[in-house]
């Protein structure tokens, strides 16, 4: 998921490394105060930098299944 971010900033999409902190044992696998937003938070995917980055980097997720944690496919 590290690399998947990596990859994303690298194609001109500005975002953070994946927080893991929610997720596990005692974790709720969401954002505080009720926030959804998965590994990495809140990601603007109508963002056509967000939608060029993913078109590259989506083969990084590619087997990844994290029960729906955070990356949705992008423009669909």
């Amino acid at each position: 998921m590290v690399e998947f971010a990596s990859c994303m900033r690298d194609n001109g999409y500005d975002m953070d490394d994946p927080d893991l902190s929610n997720f596990g044992p005692g974790g709720n696998g969401g954002g505080e105060s009720g926030e959804d937003g998965g590994l990495f938070g809140g990601l603007d995917e109508d963002d056509p930098q967000y939608q060029a980055a993913f078109d590259v980097c989506q083969d990084i997720l590619a087997g990844f299944e994290a029960g729906g944690g955070g990356v949705a496919g992008g423009s669909g």
